[in-house]
């Protein structure tokens, strides 16, 4: 509980600038032509909506924390929130009235989300559903945040066909979409596009899926301390003593990760907590609809 200060003072502070538009190096902005939040920097091409919901996932999610520690702030920052989240998760049911894409990154079809549907050659492509799913989880708990029920509905929905499409797409299995030799010679795929799918040389075996890492493959001497922990965390989801043992004998950690980060999942995994939702909506109050739908 000690900490709690110190991490609601963190956010506020890296968090605060790109709402109110005071952050010096870079900034949030609403593009009318395709109706979605960008930043001015290219950001990995966020300016042109790649990894569009990627990146606002992370900061939906941050939000929601600091929103739940700080109510205050959070009702001072709550259409800032829903900005957010509605740049990738709006339904546009009223177009009239709707200033965002519907579901920016989603395909329906296929169930999953696309990462630059605007300005790669194959733009029909998907890469890192671990962190689409992140996105929609993330909207699903500023919800509960917020006492929405709609948005928890929608996020959690669309986190469920995520996790679907993943089992569809990316593990190759009997019985899958994926037959024959590369059946036999594959377990899992790396990067969807629309007429391909992508890996890297073979002898890299971690990478040979992309950012998908495979526990076998981190006996190379090569493999980094930094990504065998995303593979310990998979781990704590059914075996949280034995993950707990290897995340504390790692050495270091990947870029926006660390061992505080790492033991709070592992030790959050053992039974469920309640979540307190202390904002109330008035009646009427369909922040949801005001901005998503």
């Amino acid at each position: 509980m000690e900490l709690i200060p110190a991490i609601k003072m963190f956010l506020r502070e890296y968090i605060e600038p790109w709402l109110v538009g005071n952050f010096e190096k870079n900034g949030f902005f609403y593009d009318e032509k395709w109706g979605g939040i960008v930043s001015e920097s290219a950001d990995y091409g966020f300016c042109m909506y790649n990894n569009h919901h990627f990146t606002l996932g992370y900061f939906v999610f941050s939000i929601a924390v600091l929103a739940k520690f700080d109510v205050e702030w959070g009702m001072k920052f709550k259409g800032h929130a829903y900005a957010l989240v509605a740049s990738y998760i709006s339904l546009e049911k009223n177009k009239e009235k709707s200033k965002y894409t519907k579901l920016r990154s989603f395909d329906p079809y296929k169930l999953h989300s696309l990462t630059n549907p605007l300005h790669d050659e194959h733009t029909r492509n998907s890469e890192i559903p671990s962190v689409s799913i992140n996105a929609y989880y993330s909207a699903s708990l500023l919800g509960m945040v917020y006492g929405d029920d709609h948005l928890v509905s929608v996020g959690s929905t669309l986190a469920s066909f995520e996790l679907e499409a993943v089992k569809t797409w990316w593990h190759v299995k009997e019985g899958g979409v994926y037959n024959g030799e590369f059946c036999n010679k594959n377990k899992m795929v790396g990067l969807c596009w629309e007429y391909k799918l992508w890996f890297t040389a073979a002898e890299n075996k971690e990478c040979r899926v992309d950012i998908q890492w495979a526990a076998p493959s981190l006996a190379r001497k090569e493999a980094t301390d930094g990504w065998k922990g995303f593979v310990y965390a998979l781990e704590a989801l059914y075996d949280h003593k034995n993950a707990l043992k290897k995340i504390r004998d790692l050495k270091g950690f990947h870029e926006g990760n660390s061992l505080s980060n790492m033991l709070w999942w592992v030790h959050n995994r053992i039974g469920k907590k309640n979540v307190c939702c202390r904002f109330k909506k008035e009646a009427n109050d369909c922040w949801f609809c005001t901005y998503c739908c």
